[in-house]
């Protein structure tokens, strides 16, 4: 059954961030209950705080908050429409557009070790993206644009006053080390918000999504990235993914 079409399909759940704390993870365990339908784009980077290309194809500046919605025209029976940007914690347009809404949405980031988390990135963007040398080192990666511009991301409390003064209860701060460790007491806190019934939820099949791995081969690895993004879906998109860890 189709939602009224009179009825608003912004998103009334949204992850915020942060990169590398297990964002990815926490988006896909949330799906797993029949009542939350996700954005049809996981990082949709529409309140960006300017266009680029992650967001050339739909964003507010140039498309209007209206069109925020078509990410959701899917929805069907479920209730929560879920929406996970990482990049939104430090994005001024994502905090003011989203504590306008009619219905204020639940907030959700999660934040991890500094420390951790930058190695992780450096991981990710060496072995994963290939945005840098696989000879990078750490070290090397710290004093490089791309590592100086991330370790300025990590400044979390020049954010958080905000995000909290705006949203207040619906504002609610997750920190990886232990959302990780004990995912059942989390999932339901996340559905208890969301004044969703937690019979309904698959807890027994919770495991970390997106893990930084190794790539073998460069050729392979590029090539999924790109078929990856035409696959419709999250099954077929699945479906890409299962391939692409076979492959390399």
């Amino acid at each position: 059954m189709r939602p009224d079409k009179a009825q608003s399909l912004f998103p009334n759940c949204v992850i915020i961030g942060t990169p590398k704390a297990g964002t990815t993870t926490l988006f896909q365990w949330l799906l797993l209950h029949p009542k939350i339908c996700a954005a049809s784009k996981k990082e949709t980077y529409f309140l960006s705080d300017a266009c680029h290309s992650l967001n050339e194809d739909c964003n507010i500046h140039h498309h209007g908050i209206e069109a925020y919605q078509r990410f959701f025209e899917h929805q069907q029976h479920e209730t929560v429409r879920l929406e996970a940007t990482p990049a939104y914690f430090r994005s001024r347009t994502a905090l003011e557009t989203l504590s306008s809404l009619a219905e204020t949405p639940l907030v959700l980031i999660s934040l991890r070790d500094p420390v951790k988390q930058l190695y992780s990135q450096y991981r990710f963007d060496v072995f994963t993206q290939k945005k840098l040398s696989a000879r990078t080192t750490f070290e090397d990666y710290l004093s490089s644009d791309r590592g100086k511009r991330v370790q300025s991301h990590k400044h979390y409390v020049n954010y958080l006053d905000d995000w909290q003064a705006s949203f207040g209860e619906k504002f609610k701060v997750l920190i990886f080390e232990e959302w990780i460790a004990d995912p059942e007491r989390t999932i339901e806190s996340i559905l208890d918000a969301l004044s969703l019934n937690k019979v309904d939820f698959p807890f027994d099949v919770l495991a970390p999504k997106n893990k930084t791995c190794h790539v073998k081969s460069a050729f392979f690895h590029r090539t999924a990235l790109k078929i990856r993004e035409k696959l419709p879906g999250h099954f077929l998109r699945k479906l890409g993914e299962d391939a692409y860890n076979f492959i390399i």
